[in-house]
């Protein structure tokens, strides 16, 4: 494992109150249906209740890590899902905002991939393979900075994707 040079966690807490407010629903159509559910609906309800908010909390938290070789980011605690891109593979950098149609979560826009939890401040990664994605961050200009130096034809690493 490389040294971890910068790390960003950013929390979207109004994810939390979707996963509140889809167990508060859950619980008044449990409570409205009362003995006419049978015990298949009343599964249904909770189960999917379980499923929507397990989706949301896979997705309340985004980290932005950067080593000497690699950026990686990541939702969650857990390491899934994950990505990777050797600095090698970044041709340049640059500071952007997402619009407000574009969401927050995993989203593919016209300008490629977007990931992001909360606010609209990104970094472009333009990559040698003429695609790019964008980075939700909350720091913008630092990220832009401690990558400008370490990426594109002017680099300070060595070796290859694989090295």
């Amino acid at each position: 494992m490389d040294d971890i040079i910068y790390e960003e966690h950013q929390t979207a807490a109004w994810y939390f109150r979707i996963i509140a407010a889809v167990g508060i629903g859950a619980l008044l159509l449990l409570k409205q249906g009362g003995d006419r559910l049978n015990s298949y609906e009343q599964g249904l309800i909770i189960g999917i209740s379980i499923f929507v908010a397990l989706i949301f909390f896979s997705m309340c938290r985004l980290t932005i890590t950067l080593t000497a070789k690699e950026i990686r980011w990541r939702y969650n605690w857990i390491r899934f899902p994950g990505w990777r891109i050797p600095l090698s593979d970044i041709r340049s950098v640059e500071t952007t905002k997402s619009s407000w149609y574009e969401g927050w979560g995993i989203r593919y826009t016209t300008t490629g991939m977007l990931y992001n939890v909360t606010g609209t401040e990104a970094i472009r990664l333009h990559l040698k393979n003429a695609s790019s994605l964008r980075l939700g961050t909350q720091q913008a200009a630092q990220w832009r900075g401690l990558l400008e130096g370490r990426t594109g034809p002017d680099a300070r690493i060595s070796g290859n994707r694989y090295g």
